[in-house]
């Protein structure tokens, strides 16, 4: 999605450079309701080649410092959803991004009017 957004507004637009390499307590901590409901995944499953598992955030128990507490979701893997919450335990070991899933990217490229095989940078 990044691509499509760099092709439209240029190569460095400023809403882009947040950083892109953030822990899942980075990623959560500012969003309302900590992050609830949020679908997240660890960038290592994209380059595994898993697009169809994440994590569906339902609890997160921040310290004051914001950067530090327990982040509980429920897994989705291979499609399926386990049926228990559990505890993202690699929450500040692996770096995260919010899951996109790739018919929403599909549908975002025909919106746009970005041909399939049109080049990406």
């Amino acid at each position: 999605m990044a691509t499509i957004v760099r092709e439209l507004w240029g190569a460095h637009p400023s809403f882009l450079k947040a950083p892109s390499k953030r822990n899942l307590l980075e990623l959560i901590a500012h969003r309302p309701e900590g992050g609830a409901g949020l679908r997240v995944v660890p960038t290592i499953w994209y380059a595994k080649g898993w697009h169809d598992c994440y994590w569906t955030v339902t609890e997160t128990k921040l310290k004051n410092d914001m950067a530090h507490g327990k982040v509980y979701g429920r897994l989705t893997w291979r499609g399926t959803e386990v049926e228990k919450n559990g505890q993202i335990r690699t929450a500040l070991k692996h770096k995260w991004h919010i899951y996109e899933p790739p018919h929403e990217l599909g549908t975002l490229e025909e919106k746009l009017g970005i041909p399939r095989d049109a080049p990406s940078a």
